[in-house]
């Protein structure tokens, strides 16, 4: 396991690099360095997965993910030694926003570095303790909780983080700015393909209410009509309580539902346990933060979900 360094080391790391000369002042557009490169680093798999397919037959472009294939969501993720160097040497950082990379308080005063936030101006839901998952923007709500950041697995919200990342590319590289315009109408035009698939499919299921691994799916959940009914464990990193899964059952009774479905990074333990309890089925769906990082991964993955999803909701 990797073993990663106290905030207040990555900080004095920050300082000592902004010291070997680094120029001050806001910029929103980067030229390239000496050798014509401009350097992009992502923060995880699905905002690179987007990117390289922005950037796509464009020269002089670098591409970088930041976190390891392995690494998952970025929910506790601490800058490592070398994600610090490698963002030291980057023109543009894109990550995904919503709170999801915990860590961007350590680059608030790297005012060279061009950041775009993918999921800018994207209505969030929360996790409220009473009501489950709300839109943060429903005032009459109650208290705001947890922000979900996993709005990539809604296609919809997907489509809308490409817009941003094109976009903040395209002011940041206004040279290629045609060229970024053409990439993202090509992908956006294939995601949408892929949310009518979703939505034609879907849209014909026979169960409708789930159970999920942790708290990935509320986007694809309201985006396509079904309803997450619980959360087995909303932190992934621990097993659920004796008290939790007691509660769980209970759930899985009065409402009925049929399915629960795990996610392969995670142990799926606890969702057998509660199978043979209740008699419902676990099925896995994978919310595209690990493997292979292909410019087409997001959408083989999000069409072996759906398969999963027909096969899951129709008994």
């Amino acid at each position: 396991m990797k073993k990663h360094l106290p905030q207040c080391a990555l900080i004095l790391i920050l300082a000592i690099l902004l010291m070997l000369g680094i120029p001050a002042g806001c910029q929103t557009e980067r030229t390239a360095d000496d050798s014509g490169e401009l350097r992009v680093v992502t923060s995880f798999l699905p905002i690179y997965i987007f990117t390289l397919n922005l950037v796509e037959g464009i020269d002089g472009i670098r591409v970088v993910n930041m976190a390891a294939p392995d690494v998952g969501c970025l929910h506790n993720y601490q800058l490592l030694p070398g994600d610090m160097v490698e963002l030291e040497a980057a023109d543009i950082f894109i990550f995904n926003g919503a709170g999801m990379e915990s860590f961007l308080e350590v680059l608030a005063d790297r005012h060279d570095l061009v950041k775009i936030e993918a999921s800018s101006g994207i209505r969030l839901l929360y996790w409220d303790e009473n009501h489950g998952h709300i839109d943060i923007n429903d005032e009459t709500s109650g208290h705001a909780h947890e922000v979900n950041a996993h709005v990539w697995l809604s296609i919809r919200l997907a489509i809308q983080q490409v817009k941003n990342i094109s976009l903040g590319l395209q002011r940041a590289d206004p040279e290629h700015a045609e060229l970024y315009q053409r990439n993202e109408a090509a992908y956006i035009d294939r995601l949408l393909n892929l949310d009518r698939l979703y939505r034609e499919t879907l849209d014909k299921v026979a169960i409708r209410k789930i159970i999920t691994f942790h708290d990935a799916f509320p986007y694809l959940a309201k985006e396509y009509g079904l309803t997450v009914a619980a959360v087995i464990r909303r932190d992934p990193g621990r097993e659920p309580s004796t008290a939790e899964l007691a509660e769980t059952i209970d759930i899985i009774r009065s409402e009925g539902v049929q399915v629960l479905f795990v996610e392969p990074q995670y142990s799926g333990r606890a969702a057998d346990t509660l199978a043979a309890e209740t008699g419902a089925s676990v099925y896995t769906l994978n919310p595209v933060v690990t493997g292979d990082a292909g410019a087409l991964t997001y959408e083989q993955v999000m069409m072996d979900n759906l398969d999963v999803l027909k096969l899951a909701l129709n008994p």
